[in-house]
């Protein structure tokens, strides 16, 4: 009788343990943990994007030509090719590791002119974007914030004016930061506006072509 009692007793207890388990479980607290990691899961990954903008630079040389040089002023259409590899600790904060190619030439212009000279600007830079953003449904697809991050990068420039030839080309190096708003759409697609600032240059008074300059970026990015 005694066995009986205890046995009775043991399985009493288990079907009690197991329902304890089964309401933990099932608690919304729980569900939103597992959801949160599962949306942490989704927007984290490779990604790659291609983005078109211009030189803040050259833009302020083509609407004030002088003092600067060379005389003929063009705004010339940056274009930007990127990818890496993108973090999430929560649904809101992140870090993405980037390698991009910034390049243009004057050339292809946004005056659409056809200019006397050639030339071309090619800048290979590798860093860390920290993102802050916020959701804009409750469904946690979409959401807005904004992304800054350092990094390295090099620069080199050439034309067949002053820069003509293997020996006179310009070539630099140093850190770069950068900067801006962005927008996801459906998790997966991203539109960046922003600005990254050229190896800083600590000399004010070198050439126009061998200062810091500033790029702003129209980017999309996707997702994988």
């Amino acid at each position: 009788m005694k066995n009986i009692i205890l046995l009775g007793f043991f399985i009493l207890s288990n079907l009690m343990l197991a329902q304890d388990e089964t309401e933990f479980l099932n608690s919304d607290d729980i569900k939103q943990i597992y959801q949160e990691q599962e949306l942490i899961k989704k927007k984290s990954g490779t990604y790659f994007g291609l983005g078109t903008g211009m030189s803040i630079m050259r833009l302020i040389q083509a609407q004030e030509p002088e003092p600067f040089a060379p005389p003929t002023p063009y705004d010339p259409i940056v274009f930007t090719l990127q990818t890496g590899v993108q973090s999430f600790f929560t649904k809101n904060v992140g870090v993405r590791g980037f390698l991009a190619l910034d390049m243009f030439g004057d050339e292809a212009n946004y005056e659409l002119k056809k200019i006397p000279y050639k030339s071309f600007f090619m800048m290979l830079s590798l860093g860390l974007d920290a993102i802050i953003e916020f959701a804009l449904t409750q469904k946690n697809r979409h959401f807005l914030g904004f992304y800054a991050g350092a990094g390295v990068g090099g620069v080199i420039y050439g034309d067949n004016r002053s820069y003509s030839g293997l020996k006179n080309l310009y070539i630099s190096g140093g850190f770069i930061v950068q900067g801006g708003i962005e927008l996801t759409l459906a998790i997966r697609h991203r539109i960046s506006l922003g600005i990254k600032i050229t190896p800083i240059q600590k000399d004010i008074l070198a050439p126009f072509i061998e200062q810091t300059d500033f790029l702003g970026s129209l980017m999309y990015s996707y997702l994988f």
